[in-house]
């Protein structure tokens, strides 16, 4: 009895502060024509004037910090500086800059000409950086010093192009502490001597809540990167719902040492900065010698994560008695695996976790509330009948939906593993789909005829599942992606790379994710036949270090595998009867040679094993030693 009563309270109070973040954003579509970011920045800037809105830490700069003042006037003088180098309302201008206050105040700007701008991530180079940049309309670009030697090396790569961006595109940001500097390659963009004055606002004239106010890039369950439009409202709703759930207040310090390429930094962490008027503490990369040195210095009270980070961390000697002085209460962010969430909370002292769950494009989302270790938030029956997002049966045969004999989906129960998807509703702006820049692109994340004729939902890629209690749980990733030191890795894309890159010696390859006892996410493995004029045999001449060295230059650091294995001369790669690769039985095998024997003694017993590790220098062998010395974590990937 106790029980029902506890969850039905929380049900209660999760129905009411959502309806109190839900009411802003009902108003404000009302009047959607009127309103955008700006409107809602102007509002911040007035309510939290002398506020400290950003804090760089560990920055050397003399403007190292600023408050919402300042910050609107650093705004001001970039939408300035745009539109004295003739940048008009419409364009999008991509931003591959590390993290820097100025990167906000862009952002900002830009808006404010009604300019949308692309924020491009700055591992990703060559073909998946000019991909990115041709898929979001990038018309010019904006990039740090420590960037513009990638951007002079892409530009010359595609000179030849019509379509693409040219030198005279590109403008590398000089700010406070590098007025004496002069870039290698493109136009400087200077800031600092225009008028911090507001520009007219007809320059936004045009502009709604609907419009693109970013372009932010997830691979999203197929192929390269795609190009997710961040409408002006959502940017405006998502932060705010975590606000009301989370009870966020103006005297809490928000600490984020995530790329502010990431929504979580720039949707979820800024946008609850601007809300709530208080700090937000970011760094140029995440630090884990510095992560508690920094809550303890700027007084943090809720640190961002993503699941790695927590494990780093965990992984760090607890010398550090700083890592119990902070005053870090709640920790908010997603990926936090539940064999290591009470040995998280419990070293660290921290009251709350709150994980959540969210697609960038998505149209909907959960938050753990309730600190129930290993939850993402909570679908509990109440809550079920007016929450967009539900879970229905998945066919692991087929690689989609489970349908019934009717031709409709099937919803699970309790404890049974499924397909997350969430209703589509063009009217409720809650619960309406923008999707990517690619129209393609944006149909194949839709589904239609699920529970009744003609509805639409939103696939999330993604297996979860519910307890008797209506806690909502991760399982697993579906399709040709997974997840890796935070960040999903599309197997299409590796494929393509390295199969372009090695043409002449690999015939066919196959990129899949495979699972390492104690770290979060999947590792990437390729399985490759080579050419047939490649031997493969004991003494092969596969040439490993060419592929090293491809990897390590055409995949971003998450994106390379940590895992090879080489097909004999004679055998096969499995394909379905659509031939499509048969991953799931590869998956299973992992990177365990004793697993690959076994799978291999059969129609042709015998065949030569061929499997490496890649280390800091070169792919090593795989053998039995070294495999336990992997799973048991005394090597570390």
């Amino acid at each position: 009895m106790g029980g029902s009563i506890s969850r039905f309270l929380r049900d209660v109070r999760f129905i009411w502060r959502m309806l109190s973040a839900l009411k802003p954003v009902q108003q404000i579509a009302q009047q959607y024509d009127t309103w955008n970011i700006v409107s809602f920045w102007n509002k911040t800037c007035t309510n939290y004037k002398t506020n400290v809105a950003l804090q760089f830490a560990g920055s050397s700069s003399k403007m190292n910090k600023m408050t919402f003042e300042e910050l609107n006037g650093m705004s001001n003088r970039c939408a300035n500086a745009a539109l004295e180098l003739g940048w008009n309302s419409g364009d999008v201008v991509g931003l591959y800059m590390s993290n820097c206050i100025e990167y906000v105040a862009l952002m900002i700007g830009m808006a404010k000409i009604g300019i949308t701008c692309s924020l491009l991530n700055t591992n990703i180079k060559g073909e998946s950086l000019m991909h990115c940049i041709k898929e979001s309309g990038v018309k010019r670009l904006i990039c740090t010093f420590d960037h513009v030697d990638v951007i002079k090396d892409l530009i010359i790569q595609y000179q030849t192009h019509d379509d693409k961006l040219k030198k005279d595109d590109v403008y590398v940001l000089v700010r406070n502490d590098e007025s004496g500097l002069t870039p290698s390659y493109g136009s400087t963009f200077h800031f600092k001597e225009f008028d911090d004055e507001e520009p007219s606002a007809i320059h936004r004239e045009n502009v709604s809540a609907m419009d693109p106010f970013l372009y932010i890039f997830t691979s999203g369950t197929t192929g390269l990167p795609k190009a997710a439009k961040i409408n002006h409202l959502r940017f405006f709703a998502s932060s705010l719902i975590f606000v009301k759930l989370l009870q966020l207040q103006q005297k809490d310090v928000l600490y984020c040492p995530l790329p502010f390429y990431h929504s979580s930094a720039i949707v979820l962490g800024v946008g609850i900065s601007w809300h709530t008027g208080c700090t937000f503490v970011f760094r140029d990369k995440f630090s884990t010698r510095e992560f508690w040195n920094d809550c303890l210095t700027y007084n943090v009270t809720i640190v961002q994560y993503i699941g790695e980070l927590c494990r780093y961390l965990l992984n760090a000697q607890s010398a550090d008695i700083k890592e119990k002085m902070h005053c870090v209460r709640m920790a908010i962010g997603n990926g936090l695996r539940p064999d290591i969430w009470e040995r998280f909370q419990s070293r660290f002292q921290i009251q709350q976790v709150a994980e959540f769950y969210a697609a960038t494009e998505g149209n909907f989302g959960f938050i753990n509330t309730e600190n129930k270790v290993g939850a993402v938030g909570f679908l509990s029956p109440l809550i079920k009948k007016k929450h967009p997002g539900k879970i229905i049966k998945y066919d692991f045969e087929t690689g989609g939906p489970y349908r019934d004999e009717n031709g409709w989906c099937v919803p699970c129960q309790a404890g049974e593993v499924g397909e997350l998807v969430g209703i589509i509703e063009t009217k409720d702006v809650t619960r309406r789909f923008d999707g990517y820049t690619n129209r393609y692109d944006t149909e194949k994340k839709m589904i239609r005829n699920v529970f009744r004729k003609n509805d639409c939902y939103f696939r999330s890629g993604d297996l979860l599942w519910t307890d008797k209690e209506g806690y909502l749980y991760f399982h697993d990733r579906v399709g040709d992606t997974y997840r890796w030191k935070g960040e999903n890795v599309s197997t299409t894309e590796v494929e393509a790379t390295i199969t372009t890159s090695l043409k002449e010696e690999v015939d066919e390859c196959v990129a899949y994710g495979v699972s390492v006892p104690g770290c979060e996410g999947k590792a990437g493995m390729l399985l490759i036949k080579p050419a047939a004029t490649i031997s493969t045999g004991r003494e092969g001449s596969f040439d490993l270090e060419h592929l090293f060295s491809v990897v390590k230059e055409k995949l971003p650091n998450y994106a390379q595998p940590q895992f090879i294995r080489l097909c004999g001369e004679e055998e096969r790669i499995g394909v379905t009867g659509t031939f499509k690769y048969r991953k799931i039985q590869l998956v299973e095998e992992g990177f365990n040679p004793r697993n690959i024997a076994a799978a291999e003694v059969g129609e042709e017993a015998g065949r030569t094993i061929r499997l490496f590790f890649r280390d800091k220098k070169q792919f090593i062998p795989l053998d039995d030693t070294l495999y336990k010395r992997i799973i048991s974590g005394e090597v570390q990937l």
